[in-house]
């Protein structure tokens, strides 16, 4: 799971399904990376697969279910379907782990910034640790260009200057070597 993220967070679409298909192998019942494999495929173009996949694969009484379903929705010109895919995150307890995280990239994706920053500001409340996958993903691609976003980034500890000045370079042991 965590590779299929590490993937998606660096744009290689293509090998996040297939990190994520190789978890499923390891953990069939892993809804995580049924809803990853969703959403590479969306970030890949293929919002008919992802959609028929989604549907096969994932419980369609399931949050991520219903946000994957969102998105592709979104992308395949069905509008009044996606955003009644979305009244149903709509309508959880605001308490549930990450649910207004959920809400906010697919405002984000469907282009409503204003309801995407309220729902991102409302995650913060419960608490920001979600936060360590935003950034330049593609989930994002419709806020980049808001005031509002930099400073946001900054607010959850992902300001791009920032993350620049880290450094990592780890000492590896003598028998691996990097090409």
């Amino acid at each position: 799971d965590n590779l299929g993220g590490a993937y998606m967070s660096a744009g290689q679409y293509e090998l996040a399904e297939e990190a994520y298909r190789v978890q499923l192998i390891l953990s069939p019942e892993d809804y995580f990376a049924v809803w990853g494999i969703g959403r590479a495929l969306i970030l890949q173009g293929n919002a008919n697969e992802a959609l028929e996949y989604l549907n096969e694969n994932l419980d369609d009484q399931h949050p991520l279910h219903w946000h994957g379903k969102t998105l592709a929705l979104h992308d395949l010109g069905r509008t009044d379907e996606a955003l009644s895919e979305l009244a149903k995150l709509l309508e959880l307890d605001p308490g549930t782990p990450g649910i207004h995280w959920y809400v906010g990239t697919a405002y984000a994706w469907i282009g409503e910034t204003d309801k995407a920053f309220a729902s991102f500001e409302k995650q913060r409340e419960y608490g920001a640790m979600i936060f360590t996958s935003v950034g330049d993903s593609a989930l994002y691609a419709n806020l980049s260009n808001d005031p509002r976003w930099q400073p946001f980034l900054a607010s959850v500890g992902r300001d791009p200057e920032f993350l620049a000045t880290v450094e990592f370079n780890p000492t590896l042991p003598s028998d691996i070597h990097l090409q």
